[in-house]
C-alpha cells in the first residue's frame, strides 16, 4: 500500500498480546503512534503482563485509556499513545 507509517494499530488477538509485543524493539522508529488492544489477563502471568507493559513504556508508549470489560473480568481494553521515540531521543 506504500505507507511509511502506521498511525493507529488496533488488535484483538485473544491472549497473544505478550507474544506479539515481546518481538518489538525499542529501536524501531516506525512503530505505530497509537495502539488499541484488549489485554487478556487470563492468558498471562502477572510477571508477563508487567514485562509487556514495561517494554511498551520503554518504547515511549503511555496508557491514555483503560476500558474494563464488565462481562469478562479477565479482559481490559487499553489505548496507548507513543509520546516519544527512544531512538530519536537518545541521538540528540
Amino acid at each position: 500500500m506504500g505507507h511509511e507509517r502506521v498511525d493507529l494499530l488496533k488488535m484483538d488477538i485473544e491472549g497473544f498480546e505478550y507474544t506479539v509485543f515481546q518481538n518489538w524493539l525499542p529501536s524501531h522508529s516506525n512503530l505505530p503512534y497509537q495502539l488499541v488492544f484488549e489485554l487478556h489477563l487470563n492468558f498471562l502471568t502477572s510477571q508477563e503482563a508487567v514485562m509487556m507493559l514495561n517494554n511498551l513504556f520503554v518504547m515511549g508508549y503511555r496508557v491514555v485509556s483503560r476500558d474494563d470489560n464488565l462481562s469478562y473480568w479477565e479482559g481490559t481494553e487499553l489505548t496507548l499513545v507513543r509520546t516519544r521515540c527512544p531512538t530519536l531521543a537518545s541521538t540528540s
